[in-house]
């Protein structure tokens, strides 16, 4: 097996998945005006960008089961298609019901891809070079949104329609297919140990309190995360900015600085912990978005976007890391899966969660709020990096 054709590979399906839905931010206000007169407006409009992210949550799991029993690349394959064939049906439809339900579909394949590709990941690397591979590959997931997402901003200048010929761009898979075809290979499963055996049976015991707090940590870090695509371009609005076109470069200024981060993360994880990266990457969200709640201008907003777009990066990629390092491997396509849906189950709920605070405040004050959470989460982690010290401090 060819290890750079099999690494282009994967990472080539990565760019793919996390930022799908956001190729159509830009494009977010002018959608609310041409179906101003449908209830609920506001919030369907929002729901087009996150509703992938409702049924990536939902079959995540599925495609782990998927992946455990019929193997990574029978699902990789199958999403491939289904990506191809969901992702540009919205720019045919006038109805936006139908463009909610083309959404699920395409959020039904990225969920296949996504599982696939990180659980392949785990499984091809160890040590070291997993590390360097698992950064690497969220850093190609935001720099395609950073590309999607700044062309998506351009077309919606042109028709609030045309961003989504970007996934047309999803034709590019039959040729990732065909790729995947010829270089990976299933990996080779290890048999399952007996079920008396005491190790084995410790380390599930020992699995569900840290897997859990990881996929919360994950799942609040989304509803942050998110806020930038769904919220950045009406507040732009609110700061007189109305080029569709600089709600792109915005949004993709947040997203560069995070696959920054992201290609970071290895030479980083030789000095930090797990927990340690969570607290420095949920202080930066921290210091981002309360820069976001007091800017008055385009520039100082790009500064902000840069500095949470920092903190950001390094979310994804420390918690596949965790995950591989502490997963089983007989259940690691079921636990990559599971945290998936914690990830985009966050995305969805996203508009949701920030949406009372919008109405109650106002969109600066909702970036404010969000502040305290971010903290909150910063010093659980060093809480929890200095008593996994003592505790190791006591053992010598």
């Amino acid at each position: 097996m060819n290890k750079i054709t099999t690494k282009a590979t994967l990472l080539l399906a990565a760019t793919m998945t996390v930022m799908a839905g956001a190729i159509i931010a830009p494009s977010l206000p002018q959608i609310a005006e041409v179906f101003e007169n449908i209830p609920r407006i506001d919030l369907l409009t929002k729901l087009v960008l996150t509703l992938p992210a409702l049924f990536i949550a939902i079959f995540s799991p599925i495609a782990g089961k998927i992946a455990d029993s019929l193997g990574r690349l029978p699902l990789l394959m199958g999403s491939l298609l289904l990506y191809a064939l969901g992702g540009a049906a919205a720019y045919l439809l006038n109805d936006v019901y139908l463009i909610l339900v083309s959404r699920a579909v395409l959020g039904i394949s990225v969920a296949g891809v996504m599982t696939a590709t990180v659980t392949l990941a785990g499984d091809y690397f160890q040590g070291k070079e997993r590390e360097s591979f698992i950064g690497i590959q969220s850093a190609f997931m935001a720099l395609g949104g950073v590309v999607f997402v700044i062309v998506g901003g351009l077309l919606a200048d042109l028709s609030w329609r045309a961003p989504f010929l970007i996934y047309l761009l999803s034709l590019l898979s039959l040729p990732i297919l065909l790729l995947a075809w010829w270089v990976l290979k299933e990996p080779a499963r290890m048999p399952s140990k007996p079920a008396n055996d005491t190790q084995e049976r410790s380390s599930a015991t020992a699995l569900p309190g840290i897997v859990w707090l990881i996929y919360a940590s994950v799942f609040t870090g989304m509803i942050l995360f998110y806020m930038i695509p769904v919220q950045i371009p009406f507040l732009l609005k609110e700061l007189g900015v109305v080029e569709n076109t600089l709600s792109g470069v915005a949004i993709g200024t947040g997203t560069f600085f995070a696959a920054v981060a992201s290609l970071s993360y290895r030479k980083l994880a030789q000095k930090m912990s797990f927990q340690t990266f969570f607290a420095l990457a949920y202080l930066l969200i921290a210091v981002g978005y309360g820069l976001i709640s007091i800017s008055e201008s385009f520039t100082t907003l790009l500064m902000s976007l840069g500095i949470s777009g920092l903190g950001l990066g390094l979310l994804i990629p420390n918690t596949n890391i965790w995950l591989l390092s502490i997963l089983p491997e007989k259940v690691r396509g079921f636990g990559m899966g599971l945290s998936g849906a914690f990830l985009f189950i966050g995305q969805f709920f996203s508009p949701i969660a920030v949406k009372p605070l919008v109405d109650a405040f106002s969109l600066s004050a909702a970036f404010g709020y969000a502040v305290i959470l971010a903290l909150l989460l910063s010093v659980l982690f060093t809480t929890l990096h200095f008593r996994k010290k003592h505790k190791k401090h006591q053992m010598v």
